[in-house]
């Protein structure tokens, strides 16, 4: 009887130092793969406390018997730590990815979307276009100007022009012009009055914005396009904020030809899909499948997916204007998918005492209880929650468009594709290769939401011809 405890007594000891010298060996590896990547000593240290923090949540459940789905808990309930900031959030998703991976050598691991959840973490800031609209008190005045971030730029201006950009912020949203629309105006207003150094506004005339929009042509050599934004921003507060017109102006207009959209062919599209998974893949297709702008993909609404009708309206897209787009039925599955796992997240949110979600154009104060329904939430939500600075309020906004922009620019390299290719030649493509099979020019406008069909008719010479098929020529018929 004795024996035989004293032979259990030594096998239980032999397993705990099996597991012992296990044990010490992943960290060894873990150590010696920190020393490789983080450049600061200092900062090991925090990589090890996270994975220890994720290791004391498991409750004594073994890395090894651990999948997905427990990963993804642990990930949801640090999102939701308001004490968590991005950086520490994508520093623990990173030191949890080399122990998970690259020391584990987990089967799941290796297809657990890391990229998603480290790019999709970026907050966005009370001065990114979606939210800076956002009604607050006194949202209209900016009588102390060094207590405003977003006009410190302008110092120079006011210096010389003391209120001036109050006045021009007043002008452009009491007119309920689009928050990038503002910055723009902004942003050419100011480069016109900085080049006045102090000239009283009455002085101000014709022959000052000539010379400032010869200028832009002959010393920075900008496009037509440029030039012509630049003169409708400074015709704008000539008109608005002065009060008086603009006469007929000569000036040096730009001569740098237009260049064509840059276009994938079907193959490159499938390459570059290829080289995508998880959330990017879904938006990426949806893009390109729908003519999408990233913008329009990225606050897309719960509401705004009609799955039974396959289809989605975008809403106030470039101008103001929504439309009706074909939602892809290639994508219809993994969408229906994604917002399953999106609802629940939402349920989480609610749970924890969170679940709102920015109302635009003031549509807060009419509707005060749908800022917590599900509809109202975004499809392509971030991994984290934020807290806007100016409300105060707890939120789970959209993610950063940066994050798509630089999965796309990463797969287009890994795919090879030997041209310069970004989130809209996505859009370039959907509407070219529509085109090529016949559909009418009309039609695809008003996919795109232009305006003008002057507009949609520059994918014509993409296809070499200002009608469908493109021209052979004769020689490749001999």
């Amino acid at each position: 009887m004795d024996n035989s405890a004293e032979v259990n007594k030594s096998s239980e000891n032999e397993l705990k130092s099996r597991k012992k010298s296990l044990k010490s060996s992943n960290w060894h590896k873990y150590n010696k793969l920190l020393d490789k990547r983080v450049h600061q000593q200092n900062r090991k240290q925090y990589y090890a406390r996270h994975v220890e923090k994720f290791k004391k949540h498991l409750e004594g459940k073994a890395f090894s018997s651990i999948n997905a789905d427990d990963l993804t808990a642990y990930l949801e309930l640090e999102g939701r730590n308001r004490q968590v900031t991005d950086w520490q959030f994508r520093q623990m998703i990173e030191a949890l990815r080399i122990m998970l991976v690259e020391v584990l050598a987990l089967d799941w691991a290796k297809q657990f979307e890391w990229g998603s959840w480290h790019d999709h973490s970026y907050t966005i800031s009370t001065e990114h276009h979606t939210l800076k609209r956002e009604p607050v008190p006194n949202e209209l005045k900016t009588d102390n100007l060094s207590e405003d971030s977003s006009i410190k730029r302008y110092e120079s201006v006011e210096k010389h022009y003391p209120g001036m950009i109050d006045r021009i912020v007043t002008s452009i949203r009491l007119r309920q012009m689009a928050m990038r629309t503002e910055q723009s105006y902004i942003h050419w207003i100011n480069r016109f009055l900085s080049l006045q150094r102090g000239k009283p506004t009455d002085e101000l005339g014709d022959l000052e914005v000539q010379a400032f929009i010869t200028r832009l042509v002959m010393k920075n050599n900008v496009s037509s396009s440029t030039q012509r934004l630049a003169l409708t921003a400074i015709a704008f507060f000539f008109k608005y904020v002065l009060s008086r017109e603009l006469g007929d102006l000569e000036f040096v207009s730009s001569k740098r030809q237009k260049k064509l959209p840059v276009v994938l062919t079907v193959e490159e599209i499938k390459l570059l899909l290829a080289e995508l998974n998880g959330n990017s893949l879904l938006m990426a297709g949806l893009m390109y499948g729908s003519g999408m702008r990233l913008m329009e993909c990225v606050r897309l609404r719960v509401k705004d997916v009609e799955l039974s009708k396959n289809r989605i309206t975008v809403r106030d897209g470039k101008g103001g204007k929504d439309r009706v787009v074909p939602l892809p039925l290639r994508y219809k599955q993994d969408l229906e998918e994604h917002l399953k796992n999106r609802e629940l997240q939402y349920i989480r949110d609610v749970e924890d005492g969170y679940g709102e979600v920015y109302m635009p154009n003031g549509l807060l104060k009419k509707y005060p209880h749908d800022s917590k329904s599900w509809h109202w939430q975004y499809v392509f939500a971030a991994t984290r929650i934020s807290t806007d600075q100016r409300s105060g309020k707890v939120r789970r906004h959209h993610i950063h468009e940066t994050s798509l922009q630089k999965q796309i620019r990463n797969a287009a390299r890994k795919a090879k594709i030997p041209k310069t290719v970004s989130t809209h030649v996505l859009r370039h493509s959907f509407a070219t290769h529509l085109l090529e099979t016949g559909t009418d020019i009309r039609t695809v406008q008003e996919l795109l939401g232009h305006a003008d069909v002057s507009t949609t008719m520059i994918y014509t010479h993409v296809l070499n011809s200002p009608g469908v098929p493109p021209v052979q020529s004769p020689a490749d018929r001999l």
